[in-house]
C-alpha cells in the first residue's frame, strides 16, 4: 500500500476544469450515475489502522466546514476488488462492498472497480448516505480535465471549484462539489494518473457528515490500483 500527500491548491469556482470544458454531458443527480452496481460482493477484511502520521492539507476551510458534526471513524480494513487490482483503506462499518468492473457510459468492463458505503443503493439512489467508488482503465484515452467535463452534478450539488490533485503517485485534478441534495453533502471528484499515463483513475466520494472528511483523508491516503487494468 503506498501513502503520499496530497497537494491541493484552491482554484476560483469559475476555473475552467471541473464540471465545465470539453465535452458536455446530461447532469447527473446522484453518484454512480455513470458507474452502475449491478452485484454486490463480501470485503475482504483486513484491519489496519488509520494514518495518523501522514496528513492531507484540508480543503478551503469554508468548503469543508459546514457538515454536521459526528464521531470520527476508528476503525478502518482494507477492501479490494473482485480482481484484486484495486486496494483501498476505508472505515470497516461501510459493509455493503461492490467489486465488479467499471461500466463507463456506453462503455461496459473497461477496467477494475470498486464500490463501498454502508448501504450502496442509498448511496447511489441519494446524498444522505457516505461511501466512494474507484474504478481505473487503459480504454478511455482522455486526460483528466475531459474525464471531469463528463462528470456533471450540476443538476444535484453546487460546483464549489477544482483542485489540482498530486498524491505523489497519482496527479490529475479534484472536482469539489457541496449542498448536494436536500441533505446538502459534499461530493469530491477525483480523476488522476499514474507518472506514465497507461492508465486513468476516477475516484467519487461522497462526505455527509464531519466524520465522512476524515474518512475521504483516508481513502485518498491509501488507494492503490496494482494489478491488470484491463477489464
Amino acid at each position: 500500500m503506498r501513502t503520499g500527500v496530497v497537494s491541493v491548491g484552491f482554484l476560483l469556482a469559475a476555473a475552467a476544469c471541473g464540471g465545465s470544458g470539453g465535452t458536455t454531458s446530461t447532469p447527473s443527480t446522484s453518484p454512480q450515475a455513470t458507474s452502475a452496481v449491478t452485484a454486490t460482493s463480501a470485503p475482504v477484511v483486513t484491519e489496519v489502522p488509520p494514518d495518523t502520521t501522514t496528513t492531507i492539507p484540508s480543503l478551503d476551510t469554508v468548503v469543508r466546514a459546514d457538515l454536521p458534526a459526528a464521531d470520527a471513524y476508528f476503525d478502518f480494513i482494507e477492501f479490494t476488488d473482485d480482481s484484486g487490482a484495486i486496494t483501498v483503506t476505508a472505515p470497516e462499518a461501510w459493509t455493503d462492498v461492490n467489486g465488479v468492473s467499471w461500466d463507463f457510459n456506453d462503455l461496459t468492463a473497461i477496467g477494475p472497480a470498486l464500490s463501498v458505503a454502508p448501504d450502496l443503493e442509498a448511496w447511489i439512489s441519494g446524498w444522505g448516505t457516505p461511501g466512494f467508488f474507484i474504478a481505473a482503465s487503459t480504454e478511455l484515452g482522455i486526460t483528466p480535465v475531459e474525464l471531469l467535463a463528463d462528470e456533471d452534478f450540476s443538476g444535484a450539488c453546487d460546483y464549489a471549484g477544482t483542485e489540482d490533485y498530486n498524491d505523489g503517485f497519482y496527479v490529475g485534478l479534484m472536482d469539489v462539489w457541496q449542498n448536494c441534495g436536500d441533505e446538502g453533502s459534499r461530493f469530491l471528484v477525483v480523476a488522476a494518473q499514474p507518472p506514465d499515463g497507461s492508465y486513468i483513475v476516477l475516484v467519487q466520494i461522497v462526505e455527509v457528515t464531519e466524520a465522512d472528511v476524515g474518512a475521504a483523508d483516508q481513502i485518498l491516503l491509501s488507494f492503490f490500483v496494482d494489478g491488470p487494468i484491463a477489464g
